[in-house]
């Protein structure tokens, strides 16, 4: 019998063969009849597909089965690029169709502000072709700055004998992630009875990891909130990044690697570029998410076509400028092309994330349509369909948590 994920076994399917944890210990039996506790289990040990021998209809399927001509069609709208037969692509597309069934169009909201496309120019391309990487990186942009607190905190995070009175002495230095900090500690979501008033005691009560993931949020919310545009929506853009981010980082956990954070900082400064071409050449970047728009392609292509650079070029010089690790700057220049990365493996962790966040619509990166998973960088990743369901579901759970306590 096939595996299927964990996320669709429902009551009353019975096990196949015992189920084990990775040390080998069996959680339940062969032929257990599966109960709502059963779940809960499996899903505490990080268990994602099982065998059953009774495969019941799963929600997705349901809705599927269940769905319209009319909202296939919709949904078949935005996978016009995607490789539908990739498993990744499968699920989400699943999900897009129950998403669709159950509430319609789940977000007509332009990228725009308030603005039609149409109020956009198309793109000139006798002028485009004057625009280089060389000029908006040397001639016209005074670089962004990572904030002081996001930097000292990477270092101190990133050292393996770093403590929580250490991280706290950095964070006491910045009013703004002091107030986030006990903001944060004393939500009802720890729901602690007495009132926590130390920085100290806060960070060893949320632990690094939480601190490290408040603490980027709000430092990259600082940088997007940097630069004005008229048209885009940063808001929206920057929940793409930070979704990114969070999803990358649950990827990389899924595969037993270590270093989190930088995973987590990789995916939410992978499009770094394409804000430095928002804030540097806003009229052309508009054009070109309107070309893409206009003839169905990937912004990627509609950069390359109109700019003759994409924000992957320009992204990957900026990390390098801020002395940001290899990893990084990799990543943020080959997150669309992982076969061409020196740490192929690792960007091709943050493109599958972006995949999944894209095709999820958390947030936007003007991107129209569902991007396409590079078929190198899931054979290299080797991940098993059944984690897919997982995964989104882990990222649905964190980013919607992560928003709250970020304020």
């Amino acid at each position: 019998m096939p595996k299927i994920a964990t996320n669709e076994v429902v009551p009353g399917m019975i096990t196949n063969i015992d189920i084990e944890d990775k040390n080998g210990r069996t959680l339940l039996p062969e032929n257990t009849v599966i109960e709502k506790n059963h779940l809960r289990i499996l899903k505490m040990w990080g268990i994602y597909e099982i065998d059953i021998n009774n495969e019941n209809n799963s929600f997705y399927n349901q809705n599927i089965n269940n769905s319209s001509d009319h909202s296939n069609e919709i949904v078949s709208s935005r996978f016009l690029k995607a490789n539908i037969t990739n498993p990744c692509i499968k699920e989400l597309f699943k999900r897009n169709i129950a998403m669709y069934n159950e509430y319609g169009d789940i977000d007509n909201k332009p990228f725009y502000n308030e603005i039609s496309l149409s109020q956009v120019e198309d793109p000139d391309f006798q002028r485009s072709k004057y625009i280089t990487e060389n000029q908006i990186l040397k001639n016209h942009l005074e670089l962004l700055t990572l904030p002081d607190i996001f930097q000292k905190l990477m270092d101190v995070i990133s050292r393996p004998n770093s403590s929580a009175s250490d991280v706290a002495e950095i964070i006491k230095k910045d009013s703004a992630l002091s107030a986030a900090t006990l903001r944060l500690v004393n939500s009802p979501f720890y729901g602690f009875a007495n009132q926590i008033d130390s920085i100290y005691n806060a960070v060893v009560i949320l632990g690094t990891q939480q601190i490290s993931v408040m603490s980027m949020g709000l430092s990259v919310v600082n940088i997007f909130n940097e630069i004005p545009s008229d048209f885009i929506d940063m808001k929206k853009l920057w929940l793409h990044s930070l979704g990114v981010g969070i999803c990358s980082r649950i990827i990389a956990g899924h595969l037993g690697i270590k270093e989190l954070n930088l995973f987590f900082l990789a995916g939410i400064l992978h499009d770094i570029g394409r804000l430095v071409l928002i804030k540097e050449i806003p009229g052309e970047i508009n054009s070109v998410i309107k070309y893409a728009w206009k003839n169905n392609l990937l912004i990627t292509e509609a950069e390359q076509s109109v700019l003759g650079f994409t924000h992957s070029d320009i992204g990957e010089k900026i990390c390098i400028k801020w002395n940001l690790p290899l990893i990084v700057s990799d990543i943020a220049g080959n997150h669309h092309n992982p076969e061409k990365s020196q740490m192929p493996y690792q960007c091709s962790i943050v493109h599958l994330a972006e995949i999944i966040v894209n095709g999820l619509k958390a947030g936007s990166s003007g991107e129209k349509l569902v991007l396409p998973v590079n078929e190198y960088a899931w054979n290299i990743l080797d991940i098993s369909e059944n984690a897919i369901p997982v995964i989104i579901e882990e990222f649905n759970t964190e980013i919607n948590t992560t928003l709250e306590l970020i304020g």
